[in-house]
């Protein structure tokens, strides 16, 4: 009782705010003009300039903890932004052009608002994150989610409609050529094309207005599916008039109706995507000495400062990575994260000549960073993670075929809060896999509980099932995190924004899957943006 009511009074203190930003628009909107840097702004990026973006964003609808930390949260709502103004590049990267549509944007924003929800805070690690880890044994999956399969075969009737709507696009995403769908994990239902519910509570309605009425309702962080966006009211407050037709199952039946689209966040599983970074990485593991980065802990030593900071020129964390030279008198450097793959190209003295799929350039690692243990000459398990979309693929090659053996949503790293650091991106060896780690309260030695099911990638990253943390009554020496009994199947906020410590979150059932499935010295993971 006393954890809803501390979750009722937020929801009612970040409306009492939303509803403060749309009484005091204009002179929010004049703030954030006046300091919206000129300069490019990416993630990693912090400063004025990323607080000014984040005000700005701000009083056009997106909730961000104004920190001046350009994380995932903050290059989700640029992207954001950028997709819904044509034009813009969809990079969720901070530059001229974005800076003069928010402008625009903001001279255009009037007080008079709309019928429907505002759009709600993204929960942060820390403050909710243990409210909702002891209310997650109440929630369930819940039914509505129309499987791709249905999807396929009724797809014809779904757009078969007696109104004449203006179609901006159809939401249609193929299987890609050359893969076969060889499902070997299906415990949810899944669609390649949904919409991500970031509002309290978002009003279905029968036709793209709020003049129609209200259907169905959704709530906070619920995925539906999404099949077309089509032009209805046009709502002041958002400056938008992109709407969503969705649809859903319910007993029998298959129900369609309509969302604002400011209201949430398409999303699509980009399974070409995911596919051609598998093509991509194949013949570099079979057709050239293949090793990896590994500084496990520093086991190697940290690397040296990049101009007395702990990240280099592109945002990548010095924390457990090698250092890799331009040039063998080390005029210059970047950081190679632990785990990447790297292509052996020439040796001299103490140094390998290397590249990697992650990256263009050739540069030069200490010797000693660099494993061979376990390195693959050939792949046959690849994990392929979509920090943007928040989803993954599962590739298997079986003679000689890729077949797609899963799909299914995740959760990865944000460097938002104190010990966190975001999922690096690139193509990462499959180091190890444990049935379990510890993990400890932020900065401390202090277990706070643990997670099943791992398959460790990059430093401390992991593909890991649902964390569960220990009771205030409990100690560790009292849970075994081997007894399935203990573990936590489903996490709400999986599949929704970047939240965990570096690593990536699956429902632990599929995580189970994945730590049976994936075979060390045969299998990668790759992380894409």
């Amino acid at each position: 009782m006393t954890i809803m009511c501390k979750l009722g009074w937020r929801t009612l203190a970040i409306a009492l705010l939303c509803a403060v930003i749309g009484v005091m628009v204009w002179g929010g909107g004049a703030r954030a003009a006046d300091t919206l840097p000129p300069t490019i702004l990416r993630m990693g990026s912090q400063g004025d300039g990323v607080e000014a973006l984040q005000r700005t964003l701000g009083t056009l609808g997106y909730s961000l903890v104004e920190d001046g930390i350009y994380g995932p949260v903050t290059r989700w709502a640029v992207w954001d932004f950028q997709r819904r103004h044509d034009g813009l590049a969809n990079d969720g990267v901070y530059g001229p052009q974005t800076r003069a549509y928010l402008l625009e944007a903001l001279a255009q924003q009037e007080e008079n608002g709309d019928d429907e929800e505002p759009l709600t805070d993204y929960i942060q690690e820390g403050l909710e994150e243990d409210h909702y880890l002891t209310l997650q044994s109440e929630l369930q999956v819940k039914p509505g989610l129309v499987p791709q399969a249905a999807v396929d075969e009724h797809r014809a009737s779904l757009l078969v409609s007696e109104d004449d709507y203006d179609i901006i696009k159809e939401l249609h995403t193929q299987f890609p050529e050359g893969l076969v769908k060889e499902l070997a994990y299906d415990q949810y239902p899944m669609a390649y094309d949904y919409f991500l519910v970031t509002t309290n509570v978002l009003n279905v309605r029968a036709e793209p207005t709020t003049r129609s009425p209200i259907v169905h309702r959704l709530n906070y962080f619920d995925k539906v599916n999404a099949i077309q966006v089509v032009r209805g009211q046009y709502l002041d407050r958002y400056q938008s008039d992109r709407w969503y037709r969705i649809f859903w199952h319910t007993q029998d039946r298959i129900e369609m109706g309509f969302v604002f689209g400011m209201l949430g966040q398409e999303r699509q599983f980009r399974l070409e995507d995911m596919f051609e970074q598998v093509l991509a990485l194949d013949p570099v593991v079979e057709h050239s000495e293949v090793g990896y980065i590994f500084n496990y802990r520093h086991i190697h030593g940290m690397a040296p400062a990049y101009e007395g900071g702990n990240e280099d020129a592109y945002g990548e964390s010095r924390n457990q990575s090698a250092p890799g030279y331009v040039d063998l008198e080390r005029s210059d450097f970047r950081y190679f994260p632990d785990g990447l793959f790297v292509s052996i190209l020439d040796q001299q003295d103490d140094h390998y000549l290397v590249s990697t799929p992650s990256f263009s350039g050739e540069y030069w690692i200490p010797r000693n960073y660099i494993s061979f243990r376990n390195a693959p000459s050939r792949l046959r398990f690849v994990v392929v993670v979509d920090d943007m979309q928040q989803n993954q693929g599962a590739f298997e090659r079986v003679d000689d075929q890729w077949q797609l053996v899963s799909y299914t949503y995740t959760t990865t790293g944000t460097r938002e809060g104190p010990h966190h650091f975001a999922t690096p991106k690139g193509h990462f060896m499959a180091i190890e896999r444990r049935p379990f780690f510890w993990y400890f309260e932020p900065g401390t030695s202090d277990i706070a509980g643990f997670a099943p099911y791992t398959i460790r990638f990059s430093g401390g990253g992991y593909i890991h099932g649902v964390p569960v943390q220990l009771r205030d009554d409990q100690t560790a020496q009292e849970v075994n995190p081997n007894d399935p009994s203990n573990h936590q199947e489903f996490l709400f906020t999986i599949g929704t924004t970047p939240r965990s410590r570096k690593c990536v979150r699956n429902f632990t059932s599929h995580a189970k899957f994945l730590y049976h499935w994936l075979k060390i010295g045969e299998g990668a993971v790759i992380v894409i943006d």
